[in-house]
């Protein structure tokens, strides 16, 4: 009986230690590639963009070239991208002006 439970017990331990290295690992990767955290900052900067854009052109969004790709570069020309990430919270708006971030 005591082996019983002793041998659970050790498969016990062995799962936990597994799951938290498993978390651990998760959590390096995302580190590891996502420095600043994950952010919605650029998708905030292209929402702006566009709705400028669109307020300029009778509401439409650029449209008309070879590929989307190539459709929303129409975007840069009049319509920079704005440094949203410095009102993220977690990153320094001396790092955003000084082109840390690209």
């Amino acid at each position: 009986m005591r082996k019983v439970i002793k041998r659970t017990l050790i498969v016990l331990a062995v799962f936990v230690a597994f799951i938290a290295g498993l978390y651990g690992a998760g959590r390096l990767y995302f580190a590891w590639f996502y420095p600043y955290r994950p952010s919605h900052c650029c998708d905030i900067g292209l929402m702006f963009a566009l709705d400028r854009y669109a307020r300029d052109h009778n509401g439409a969004f650029p449209a008309g070239e070879a590929t989307p790709e190539a459709s929303l570069s129409l975007l840069y020309a009049k319509y920079p991208p704005q440094p949203v990430i410095r009102y993220m919270g977690h990153v320094k708006a001396a790092t955003v002006q000084g082109g840390g971030i690209s």
